[in-house]
């Protein structure tokens, strides 16, 4: 019987192992996904156009919004586009932004991201406060942690289709204060629309 040494049977362990993870990745491994930033997208050498009049084709979610505002469409054009993610029981805070940083000025707006609330009486909140200041896009999904992803994919179904203009897109949540003054002096930012 031929002896064999702990060494070399670790060695030809390992290089079994080796084989076999290359073997189950190798696909992957030399397949190249490629994607354009127009609308434009490459995808296992299948060619899908994404227009803009295509409304539920981002990231394949079709949820609506079920109040929305044009924020952009109503002013001077918007060099930076402020989303906030928000609860709907959160009127306080979405408050202090407003008579704080998030004062609308000519080169920016803001906007508060919310989902469906768990009452009818807080939806019925939301409208009033809609009315009064017209800053909410609401999208059509219970609004918990678990569907956080539901609204960051809205944050960007609402820029690329509702405020493709903005030149700058900055995502917060309702708990950040924000130093504009600071953030316009960035040079690398470019802002020269501030100055």
């Amino acid at each position: 019987m031929i002896k064999i040494s702990a060494t070399l049977k670790l060695s030809i362990i390992g290089l079994i192992i080796f084989t076999m993870i290359f073997l189950r990745f190798q696909g992957s491994l030399l397949q190249r996904n490629t994607y354009s930033l127009t609308t434009k997208l490459l995808l296992n050498g299948k060619t899908f156009l994404l227009s803009t009049g295509d409304y539920n084709r981002l990231l394949n979610i079709s949820f609506n919004f079920s109040m929305i505002n044009q924020v952009c469409q109503e002013s001077a054009p918007v060099l930076v586009l402020i989303v906030v993610h928000s609860a709907p029981s959160n009127f306080k805070k979405r408050q202090t932004i407003r008579d704080t940083w998030g004062q609308v000025e000519e080169t920016k707006q803001i906007v508060f991201m919310i989902g469906d609330p768990s009452s009818p009486e807080q939806q019925k909140k939301l409208e009033e406060e809609n009315t009064l200041f017209g800053d909410i896009v609401q999208g059509n999904f219970i609004d918990n942690y678990r569907n956080l992803t539901y609204k960051h994919v809205m944050v960007l179904k609402y820029f690329v289709y509702h405020c493709p203009q903005a030149k700058y897109l900055l995502k917060t949540d309702d708990d950040v204060f924000i130093n504009w003054p600071s953030m316009k002096k960035f040079p690398h930012l470019r802002f020269v629309s501030f100055q």
